[in-house]
């Protein structure tokens, strides 16, 4: 068993233990295991079109009416929902700040429970410049 796996067990809670399994598996071999919902968490973004296609199709050798296949991920807005203004990566918002003045810092990254939204933890940082 795989640190994941492990971790991911840990943090079943009680009453869905022996309901909830988790397994190490090979994404682009076919799905061999029957079961009621298959869980992609966070998985799919790593892989380009053709690639999350493939592992997608790898469980079709075990799905039949009933299973479903849930995916949680990213999933950015539709396109002008958001301004493009308020969308940034994490080195663009460093960047930013470098351009806009060296005092600021980047002190720390986080995400709270249930947001979409990061929060960056910026520090301004008095020194002679």
């Amino acid at each position: 068993m795989g640190m994941i796996v492990g971790v991911a067990e840990a943090g079943v809670p009680d009453h869905l233990k022996g309901r909830v399994g988790f397994m190490n598996h090979d994404l682009f071999e076919p799905q061999t295991v029957l079961a009621d919902v298959y869980l992609f968490r966070m998985v799919l973004c790593n892989w380009c079109d053709n690639y999350a296609a493939k592992i997608l199709k790898a469980q079709i050798p075990a799905l039949r009416p009933g299973p479903e296949v849930f995916v949680q991920d990213a999933c950015m807005p539709e396109p002008d929902a958001v301004p493009l203004w308020r969308e940034r990566y994490l080195d663009e918002w460093k960047a930013l700040l470098a351009m806009t003045d060296e005092r600021f810092v980047l002190h720390q990254v986080f995400v709270p429970k249930n947001s979409l939204l990061t929060i960056l933890e910026i520090h301004w940082e008095e020194r002679d410049i």
